[in-house]
């Protein structure tokens, strides 16, 4: 297996050697396309060379599509590419001098309604009418807008973000109804999730990025484990003036935040680089909420060779924030507090050794750290077992409740009480560690337009721990991935994408991933007036998750493994270690542009399945899975055993539904976007113990409660049935204003509570129970010169108390202005 990397590295170093010593004439040449693939010849080409605006010079292109410039100097060079009936287009920079070639190839897009170029779908850049696959992209003047790259997914079809509390407070992401930990995440390549997929979207500033690309359904195919219901790929910024050019900016506003950006840019012969630090503070609007994040991210890049370059990229982020837990359950803030410190890392060496063949050879790197301190009780003190309930020094087992409130779900049921806070009398401490490391090699070749080929190689190793205060539970493993595809277009109507993807994971074993898309034109943009351009596409996909260190550390096959006996147990009873967590998706849909380029809506059906799913099951489960009451009872009676089960790939569930995206470029100035999505999603199968026993409060006799997991028939927890969105975009010279929504239905839930006494007469039916939300948003800014700006961002508009996860207040109507200030770049004058 590591010889397959090696004879992909050693030929890349081949391929290298040959473009160092092969002599070449020194041009900047390429050829330019349509969004079909086709040639677009005649279009007027100019060569612009870094720190200036003016065409060095032009040309045009042939028949052919060809264009070539003679380079008679050193320097960093773009090209700029107009044509009749297409949209202009700018390509990167790229170093060229007088003993090197430089090859650049640019894309022409026909319609106003912007198309991209994506690489999430074939692991190469491909533009987006060329894939069947379901992608949003999100530019860099909506990223500059957002503090977190969550509020733009808010307003992305089929994504729905849940936020438990305020800013700092866990946020997480579900697609298409997938689970939050199957969202694969990528930071110029590089991975950043947990093991185990998880991600935590409270963290991630908007700040340093010039693209995201958010990929609907899975892509183990090419991306690996954890690619199990989406893939989300971040594009760093590079800088680009030939002097460096500073940011800086402030803002302030209310609940005590403010927030501080500042980034360095600029490129010099074959070196780029780019470095940004953001810090944000806020109290938050109820006791015992304050966070703050600083994030610092980088890149640098090297080019090599015309063809090979050279990049490495870092990102850090350091927070912490104070947890008052559901301060609308208990009327009193919990006294704890989360911290996290990430770091991810890498390394990218890509090489084009001529127009058709491909190569890249990756290293990336992550360390991850979170703590979790209570520092103490919080709360009344109550314990059953006095007579008159009242603590002191005696008190074996009190409790400490929040105070009495009443409790209203959006279904009309509504409880009084008060719920146990928390348990025991002692401040305690959690922790968790994580340490991925990988190498990831990929060559692709293009035959011609109607087929390529990518081949890949992936080795992962990882290891870390989990220490919930029982003791430190640990793991490592070595993980290798293969990855085939190939794809191409016919008759520059159909595109096609088939692959396939084996995982070795030293948990669950071999398991394949399969991927094939399509795309088929059945009126192409210039085949009409009327109807601009109609797209049908279909996708089908596999993806394949491993546990996280918790879910592998407490899994039958690894508890079983601390009994004395439990290795005799697990050969007498074939005893397998955890199983992949597995989607199957298929979808398909048509997409219409209309009024000449300027309009576009598509209309997508997906279906899901979620199988091998982890979750908890108590003894009770396990002997209804058959488990064997001898091995039951041996888990009992282990000295010192804290077990009350184990965790199982027993959930199954089911996510179904359609998407409906619609976007209008009124004007250059004004654009309005929207979209619904519908998910008809119902859990199929489990066996935890709410799923086994389904709860009864005896203030609500005959309808049946899930306390901790949704029941079987009913929806996963907090994914929304339906979900909407909006943005409204003006711009001018002067000014800039957006304004979006994010609209989102009732959602089944719990309270998760018990009484003072153990009881469940804090707990509510949970259906429907979460209501339904309407956040708006509104930015606005002020272009003072061509280097102030001047800025203001308004939030929750409608000053809603809504829960994204019920009893945790969002945060109201706030708002926050400042300034920003731009130096250097093409001059170092302050205008």
């Amino acid at each position: 297996m590591r010889s397959s990397f090696r004879g992909v590295l050693t030929l890349i170093i081949l391929v290298l050697s040959a473009q160092l010593f092969a002599a070449t004439t020194s041009t900047i040449s390429g050829t330019i396309t349509d969004s079909f693939g086709a040639v677009i010849q005649n279009a007027t080409i100019a060569l612009i060379e870094s720190g200036s605006t003016e065409s060095a010079q032009t040309t045009k292109t042939d028949a052919k599509g060809h264009y070539s410039f003679p380079i008679t100097n050193q320097g960093r060079f773009y090209i700029r590419a107009e044509a009749a009936s297409f949209q202009t287009a700018t390509s990167q920079q790229k170093f060229a001098d007088t003993t090197h070639s430089a090859e650049i190839n640019l894309t022409l897009f026909p319609s106003v309604v912007a198309q991209e170029i994506v690489v999430t779908a074939t692991g190469v850049p491909t533009p987006e009418t060329q894939t069947g696959a379901s992608i949003g992209t999100i530019d860099e003047a909506s990223l500059v807008m957002r503090r977190d790259v969550e509020q733009e997914l808010r307003i992305q079809p089929g994504a729905q973000v849940s936020r438990a509390g305020q800013p700092g407070s866990q946020a997480s992401l579900n697609v298409r109804g997938g689970p939050s930990s199957g969202n694969k995440v990528l930071i110029d390549g590089i991975p950043a999730n947990d093991i185990g997929g998880g991600f935590d979207f409270a963290n991630l500033s908007a700040a340093g990025y010039e693209k995201a690309e958010l990929y609907r359904g899975p892509n183990s195919a090419l991306y690996g484990s954890d690619a199990e219901a989406s893939v989300l790929s971040l594009t760093t910024r590079r800088g680009v003036t030939p002097l460096p050019e500073i940011t800086v900016s402030g803002a302030g506003g209310t609940f005590g935040t403010y927030q501080q950006n500042s980034s360095i840019g600029g490129a010099w012969k074959r070196l780029d680089y780019f470095g940004s630090g953001s810090r944000f503070y806020t109290q938050n609007s109820i006791p015992n909420n304050e966070f703050h994040n600083n994030t610092y991210l980088a890149n640098l890049g090297l080019q090599i060779l015309p063809g090979t370059e050279l990049r490495g990229t870092v990102r850090r982020s350091v927070s912490s924030v104070n947890s008052p837990s559901a301060f609308d359950f208990y009327g009193i803030p919990d006294d704890g507090v989360s911290r996290e410190q990430d770091t991810a890392f890498g390394v990218t060496l890509e090489n084009h050794a001529n127009t058709r063949w491909h190569n890249v050879v990756r290293y990336a790197g992550l360390r991850m750290r979170s703590q979790y301190q209570n520092l103490g009780p919080t709360g009344i003190c109550y314990d059953a077992y006095s007579p008159d309930t009242t603590c002191n020094a005696s008190s074996f087992h009190p409790v400490y409740l929040g105070k009495p409130m009443t409790i209203r779900g959006a279904n009309g049921y509504e409880v009084t009480g008060q719920g146990i806070l928390q348990y025991g009398p002692g401040a305690y401490e959690t922790s968790t560690l994580s340490d991925r490391d990988s190498i990831y090699a990929q060559s692709d070749f293009r035959v011609n337009s109607k087929l390529a080929g990518l081949f890949g190689f992936r080795y992962e190793s990882e290891g870390g721990y989990t220490n919930y205060g029982h003791e430190k539970l640990t793991t490592t493993r070595g993980n290798y991935s293969y990855i085939m595809q190939v794809n191409g277009g016919l008759w520059n109507r159909l595109y096609y994408t088939a692959g396939a993807g084996l995982e070795n994971n030293s948990v669950f074993g071999f398991a394949g991933t399969p991927r094939a898309s399509l795309a088929y034109y059945l009126l192409k943009s210039r085949d009409s007036n009327i109807l601009d351009g109609t797209r049908l596409v279909f996708n089908f996909g596999k993806g394949v998750k491993e546990p996280s260190i918790y879910q592998e550390t407490n899994s039958l096959y690894r508890l079983l493994q601390l009994l004395p006996d439990g290795q005799q147990i697990i050969a007498q009873k074939g005893i397998r270690p955890f199983k992949q967590e597995t989607s199957r998706t298929f979808d398909g849909g048509v997409q219409q542009t209309l009024l000449h380029g300027k309009a576009r809506v598509s209309f997508t059906y997906f279906h899901n399945e979620f199988d091998n799913q982890a979750e908890f099951v108590p003894f009770q489960g396990l002997a209804a899975l058959e488990v064997e009451q001898s091995v039951i009872n041996a888990m009992r009676s282990f000295t010192g055993s804290y077990l009350s089960g184990a965790v199982v790939n027993t959930l199954a569930y089911r996510a179904q539904g359609t998407e409906l995206e619609a976007e209008y470029h009124i004007t250059p100035q004004l654009t309005v976007r929207g979209g619904w999505t519908h998910v008809d999603a119902v859990v199929q199968h489990s066996f935890s113990s709410s799923a086994l026993n389904p709860i009864i409060n005896p203030s609500i006799p005959g309808v049946p409660i899930g306390a901790y997991s949704p029941l079987v028939g009913a929806r996963p927890f907090r994914v929304a049935p339906n979900t909407g969105y909006f943005s409204i975009d003006w711009s001018s010279r002067l000014f800039t204003a957006r304004l979006t929504g994010s609209l989102v239905s009732r959602r089944d839930d719990s309270t998760f509570l018990s009484d003072a006494n153990y009881g469940y007469s804090m707990l509510l039916p949970n259906r429907n129970l979460d209501p339904s939300y309407q956040k708006l948003d509104l930015y606005g800014s002020w272009h003072i010169t061509k280097r102030v700006n001047a800025f203001a961002t308004m939030e929750n508009l409608l000053n809603q108390r809504y829960y994204e996860a019920f009893g945790y207040p969002a945060l109201p109507f706030t708002i926050r202005s400042g300034m920003q200030f731009r130096f250097g770049g093409e001059s170092w004058k302050l205008q």
